[in-house]
């Protein structure tokens, strides 16, 4: 689905050194798209996130213009960051924070099972009472 950690935070308020701190580690998690075809700017919950995240230079921070990392990248510019004196509090957060994402999308693929359920139950139900 490819919603990753930068559009949970966003889209939550995390605090913008949580977001600063993905950003750095991850820069090209800025273009990719969620399932909804959002980036985490399109995904901001507030305006200070949404201009952070306007003026972010990608290229800079060593992100590329067309298409996103690899996982296999992703862990190696984590673990790059961590080796560069960032604090296990940070770490941790990070981890966390990837761990709420997945469990955010698995609810959401829940909700969305259950709306299936439900419609499925109405149409059987109407059927019924039109038969």
């Amino acid at each position: 689905r490819r919603w990753t950690a930068l559009h949970a935070c966003v889209e939550y308020g995390a605090p913008i050194e949580v977001v600063e701190a993905l950003v750095k580690t991850y820069p090209n998690a800025l273009n990719m798209k969620d399932w909804r075809g959002q980036t985490p700017m399109d995904a901001a919950l507030t305006d200070e996130l949404r201009h952070y995240l306007a003026s972010i230079d990608v290229a800079s921070l060593g992100g590329g213009a067309g298409g996103s990392r690899s996982k296999e990248d992703a862990s190696a510019a984590t673990r790059s960051l961590l080796a560069d004196d960032v604090s296990a509090s940070s770490h941790h957060l990070l981890q966390h924070i990837d761990k709420i994402s997945e469990q955010v999308v698995n609810l959401r693929c829940q909700c969305q099972n259950l709306e299936d359920e439900i419609r499925i139950l109405r149409e059987a139900l109407t059927k019924r009472r039109d038969a």
